[in-house]
């Protein structure tokens, strides 16, 4: 193991929460169409600055990014939804609920 940290294999060690358990359990995927001229750096503030998105992209797909949004149930999902719409930054989003993992190896 200490090869393996010292080398750069190993990066970090990391705690994994049960979501569900923190009442957080459905999960979405939302695409994040940008406005013309709105930066990358810009983009990252805003969802940044959404605390219930833990983890983002920028994609080669039609949306801008892509967020992974954790939610208590469709009410909080749709309170997310409207606050990344209200933004000048944001012109549309396309979301997909996540249901059944299939495969996990993070």
């Amino acid at each position: 193991m200490a090869r393996l940290e010292a080398s750069g294999v190993i990066r970090g060690y990391t705690v994994q929460l049960d979501q569900r358990r923190l009442g957080l359990g459905l999960q979405a995927l939302i695409g994040v169409f940008a406005a013309a001229g709105v930066t990358r750096e810009a983009l990252t503030a805003l969802l940044t600055e959404q605390e219930e998105i833990v983890r983002a992209w920028t994609t080669a797909g039609s949306a801008d990014a892509l967020a992974l949004i954790h939610a208590r149930d469709s009410d909080h999902l749709e309170q997310i939804i409207l606050r990344l719409q209200r933004t000048k930054a944001v012109v549309h989003t396309r979301t997909q609920i996540l249901l059944t993992e299939l495969v996990s190896r993070g």
